[in-house]
């Protein structure tokens, strides 16, 4: 099927700008359509005191006004991490912003967090038809932006993940730093009413690594659940208005893993991971699951391989468990340290 998608849909499609070809993606999604594929409850996955259906999630970004929810969750996806929402509206950076990588099947985005702001994108959720477990990412220039939004989309979905680590706005990365996410951590803690995750960037150094363990130790001080790692990698491109962007796809694979790995060694099991940044089948998703990740995000894969990704990857799980001898997903996740602690 992803064979047929490429050589037709994607073939076509990829003659559009980036963008243009999203926004005729966007016309068709208002719409459900029949559920791609089933779940088994050997992917069932419990996330505190929630259970997801399958561990695999559609990462932040794809459909950042909740306009698509309605065909989104018709996929097979065992969630959807919708936004990321701004207060305000915003239209992000100027165009061309979008590069697509296509031999290495990645891409570069410097979109710059364009965003209807929260009051159309309550609406648009409200009037979507929901299939499967929502998240929604939030993003802000200050503290009161993202304390404002989170006021508001609590009411909507137990799941909220906060955006500290956009590579392509001004200030996009500034809760990055632990020293500003020790104060929104604190305040967003004091309203907490759900599961609360933390989105960051991946670890390219010795000082991202300094900086990536104390956001661990700050999570665990002020109760919040878990880590979605990695954001896109901040690479220079020419091709793009700004010059810069965020790099996903699988030219940071590797960089997910180190960062998975590294955050799993400090956490002591204390939080929850997601695993986000060039997962392209079932395979990748072992890795980073065995590595102790709960849950597997995709993007840029979808935009390669089609709509039928996310019924691969659950398949192909499903294969290895047998294959390993696992009874189900909770046997597999953070399997290497349950290994090393023996």
């Amino acid at each position: 099927m992803n064979k047929i998608y490429e050589k037709t849909i994607r073939a076509l499609f990829f003659k559009f700008d980036p963008e243009k070809g999203h926004e005729i993606v966007k016309k068709f999604a208002r719409f459900p359509i029949p559920t791609f594929c089933r779940d088994t409850t050997e992917l069932n996955v419990r996330i505190k005191n929630y259970k997801l259906r399958n561990p695999v999630g559609l990462a932040a970004g794809f459909d950042k006004d909740a306009k698509m929810i309605s065909l989104l969750s018709s996929l097979g996806f065992g969630y959807l991490v919708i936004g990321s929402v701004l207060k305000q509206e915003s239209m992000g950076n100027p165009k061309p912003r979008i590069v697509r990588y296509e031999n290495e099947q990645s891409m570069v985005n410097s979109m710059g967090l364009p965003s209807v702001g929260i009051d159309k994108f309550v609406k648009n959720y409200l009037d979507s038809i929901i299939r499967t477990d929502i998240f929604i990412s939030i993003a802000g220039n200050t503290l009161k932006e993202f304390i404002d939004i989170y006021k508001i989309v609590k009411k909507l979905t137990p799941f909220i993940e906060l955006n500290l680590s956009c590579p392509n706005t001004e200030n996009g990365m500034l809760f990055q730093d632990a020293d500003n996410f020790e104060t929104l951590a604190e305040n967003v803690s004091k309203l907490k009413d759900g599961i609360i995750f933390v989105k960051v960037s991946p670890v390219i150094n010795r000082k991202d690594a300094e900086n990536l363990i104390t956001i661990v130790e700050l999570c665990k001080k002020f109760n919040i659940d878990g880590i979605t790692a990695v954001n896109a990698l901040p690479v220079k491109e020419k091709s793009i208005s700004v010059g810069y962007g965020g790099l996903s796809g699988k030219k940071i694979f590797n960089f997910m893993l180190n960062t998975i790995n590294l955050i799993k060694e400090y956490s002591n099991d204390k939080l929850i991971l997601n695993a986000c940044g060039g997962i392209f089948n079932s395979e990748d998703a072992f890795k980073a699951l065995i590595l102790g990740a709960s849950t597997v995000q995709v993007y840029t894969s979808l935009i390669y391989k089609g709509p039928c990704i996310t019924c691969e990857i659950k398949k192909g799980i499903n294969v290895l468990l047998k294959k390993n001898g696992f009874k189900n997903l909770e046997e597999v996740i953070g399997y290497k340290s349950k290994l090393s602690n023996k």
